[in-house]
């Protein structure tokens, strides 16, 4: 567990995610982190993560690129919170994989949604999601 919400962090910090490959819980929410590709490649290793929550920092771009696959990575995900960034694009093919996902925030981005994999009965055990854009 490591909460750093609502520290000041600079983009070297992603490295350190590198070595945290057994990290169940982040929330780095209100941090100022800035990333001009979506999510960084390094939060890839963090395969052991259950709740992720980022909400409040300077992310843009598309949420995942075809060069790094990090949310397709994050199998075991329950929690995933991207509230107010400026990631663009769709929602990515990764989500509606994530079987174990109960709460997905995604709203205050610029992103389209197609909730067409909600037809296929997946997530039974969701509990909330919220992704109005703007």
């Amino acid at each position: 567990w490591r909460d750093w919400s609502s520290d000041v962090c600079s983009s070297d910090l992603y490295d350190a995610f590198l070595h945290l490959k057994n990290l169940k819980v982040l929330l780095m929410d209100d941090n100022f982190l800035f990333h001009d590709k979506g999510l960084p490649a390094q939060f890839g290793a963090l395969t052991n993560l259950e709740k992720l929550r980022l909400s409040y920092n300077i992310f843009e771009g598309e949420l995942e690129s075809g060069d790094a696959p990090v949310l397709g990575l994050m199998t075991k995900l329950t929690h995933l919170e991207l509230e107010s960034n400026y990631f663009s694009g769709s929602l990515p093919k990764a989500i509606s994989t994530m079987d174990q996902l109960t709460y997905l925030y995604m709203r205050r981005n610029d992103m389209s949604f197609d909730l067409n994999f909600l037809k296929n009965g997946q997530f039974g055990n969701m509990c909330k999601f919220f992704f109005f854009s703007g």
